[in-house]
Formats: structure tokens, C-alpha cells, sequence
């Protein structure tokens, strides 16, 4: 209840510290099922510090806790977590498994806002993937159960995420977003700025990055902003597209730089791939030599294919 209250007022560090104690009790108790739990709640306390092998580590001994106690609607929510924190460490084929088992799970005992975080899960992974028949299938489903849970703001992210990411955007989709982004503000949704960072990628990706900029601006000042490192990486990552689009060449590299540095600090694996095909898309652009575009391309397409990024193999490929 301690780590909860620190969680739900922003003190983050002091969550950390309650989880711990309160894990500490549980394993002198030999309490298996408060142990599995607060493991659970440790990691995600780890996640929010973006500690993330740390949080992988405490997820691995919940799972294994767990499935030991037969605690089957925590499995179910340690799995999601688990294969989460892979995936965006960059681990997709260990992801894909418990994402299976926690959907196999979460039909038979989870609630349908517990069921619909898995669906949420598997649908970004499917994206990274390429298998975008499977993303719109379990993004879909997930907005339904969000929607039946009550959980309008949920929904309505998940139907942000449809819009972008089903198709290549036009002018009609960055509108869309836009709408989506108002939407989830009036609902009170935190996770608004993430959906501005998509409007102005979605800019960005249509010609017309001007209109990126006052998104970018709004995203930048966003108070979700200034306590998560992965949406400054993602804001980095969207300043340097605006600016490779924009023709300013050490602006782009500059905003490269502090995204592929902190994607390394901070083991965020999928969101350096995307710094890498930035990366590689700055060279052509900038006329660098074609000896090191094609190097940037033919190493990206390589380690995306190897580690099954296959859209992102698929984009360094059409650079080639």
C-alpha cells in the first residue's frame, strides 16, 4: 500500500524502497504469493526509473513465482510486463512466447482491462514485425475490451495507434491524429504527448514538416515529458527527422547523437534501431558517400533481420 501511495504521487525512488521492504517481508515470511507480488510491483517501479534490467530481472523471479504458486492472474500480468520490457530492450523473439502464454492465460482468468494490456503487447510487437494484419486485429480488440472495461481513455490510445500505424500516413491521417490527440486530452490521458509525437512524425512523413513544429514544441513542454527518458528519446528521434526533412544536417545529427547515446545508457534496443534507420536515412539524404550509406543500410537491414525487426530490415533495404 506504501509503494502504491509513493507510485500514485510521482515519488518514484520512495516506491522503489517500499517495494523492496515490503519483498524483504515477504521473502523472511516465506510467502511465496506476496513475494511473486512484490516482485511484480518492484519491477514496475524499476520500469518507470527506466531501470530496465533491473525490472527484467524481478519479472523473470515473479514469473517463475508465479507459475510455482499458481497465482494464474498475476502470470498472466508478469508475462505481458516481462515480454514488454523485452521488447523494448530489443529481445523479440523471447517476447513472442510469453506474449502467447499470457494471452492464453489471460482469456481463461484476466479482466478484460488486464487481457486488453496483453492485446496492446502483442499488437506492437506484430508492428515491429511487419505482420500489420495482426497488429489492426489485436489493437482492435484491445480498444473493445478497454471500451467494455469502461476505460474510454484506453480506447481511445488504442484507436490513436490504429490510425497511425495502419497504413502509410497521408495528410488525412496526421488530421486524424490530431483529433486523437484532443480526444485523449478531454479525457485526461497522460499518454497524449506520445500521440503528439506521432502527429509530428506523421508531418514529417507527408512533406509538410512545418506542421510538425508546434507538436514537437507541445510535446517538448508536456509534463509526461520531463519524467520519461523514453519519450525524450522519442521526441529526440522526432526533432531529427523535422530536421533531416528540413535540410539542417547537424541539427539531425546532434538530435541522433543524444538518442543513440541514451538508447545505449539505457538499453532501449527497439528505439535504437529506429536511431540507426534515422541514422542511415540522414547519409543518403546528406549526400554522404555511397560507400557509408550503403555500409549504415547493409549492417542496419542485417542486425534488424537477425533480431526480427523485420519492418525496420524492410526500410534499410529500400535505402540500398
Amino acid at each position: 500500500a506504501l509503494g502504491g501511495m509513493h507510485a500514485g504521487r510521482g515519488r518514484l525512488l520512495e516506491a522503489r524502497e517500499a517495494f523492496a521492504a515490503a519483498l524483504a517481508t515477504g521473502r523472511a515470511n516465506n510467502n511465496k504469493m506476496d513475494e511473486g507480488r512484490y516482485l511484480h510491483n518492484l519491477a514496475v517501479a524499476e520500469l518507470e526509473l527506466s531501470r530496465l534490467p533491473q525490472a527484467e530481472k524481478a519479472l523473470r523471479e515473479a514469473v517463475a513465482l508465479r507459475r510455482e504458486t499458481g497465482d494464474q492472474s498475476g502470470l498472466a500480468l508478469s508475462l505481458e510486463t516481462l515480454a514488454s520490457t523485452l521488447i523494448t530492450r530489443g529481445s523479440l523473439a523471447e517476447a513472442e512466447p510469453l506474449l502467447a502464454e499470457a494471452e492464453t492465460v489471460g482469456r481463461s482468468v484476466s479482466t478484460p482491462r488486464h487481457l486488453s494490456i496483453v492485446l496492446r503487447a502483442r499488437a506492437r510487437l506484430a508492428f515491429l514485425e511487419d505482420d500489420r494484419e495482426r497488429m489492426l486485429r489485436w489493437l482492435d480488440e484491445a480498444a473493445a475490451l478497454h471500451e467494455r472495461a469502461g476505460e474510454k481513455d484506453a480506447a481511445a490510445y488504442d484507436r490513436a495507434g490504429r490510425i497511425y500505424f495502419a497504413k502509410s500516413p497521408d495528410a488525412t491521417t496526421c488530421r486524424d491524429l490530431e483529433a486523437a490527440v484532443r480526444e485523449l486530452q478531454s479525457l485526461g490521458h497522460p499518454w497524449d504527448v506520445e500521440v503528439q509525437i506521432w502527429v509530428a512524425r506523421c508531418w514529417n512523413e507527408t512533406g509538410f514538416p512545418r506542421r510538425a513544429v508546434p507538436w514537437i514544441e507541445s510535446a517538448a513542454v508536456a509534463k509526461l515529458t520531463a519524467g520519461k527518458p523514453e519519450v525524450q528519446i522519442k521526441l529526440a528521434l522526432a526533432r531529427a527527422d523535422l530536421a533531416l526533412r528540413t535540410g539542417r544536417w547537424s541539427d539531425a545529427e546532434r538530435w541522433l547523437g543524444t538518442a543513440d547515446a541514451e538508447c545505449r545508457r539505457l538499453s532501449f534496443g527497439t528505439l535504437l534501431m529506429e536511431a540507426r534507420l534515422l541514422e542511415a536515412r540522414l547519409a543518403l539524404a546528406r549526400g554522404d558517400h555511397p560507400e557509408r550509406v550503403r555500409t549504415l543500410a547493409e549492417e542496419l537491414r542485417r542486425d534488424a533481420t537477425a533480431r526480427r525487426y523485420k519492418r525496420i530490415a524492410r526500410l534499410a533495404g529500400e535505402l540500398l
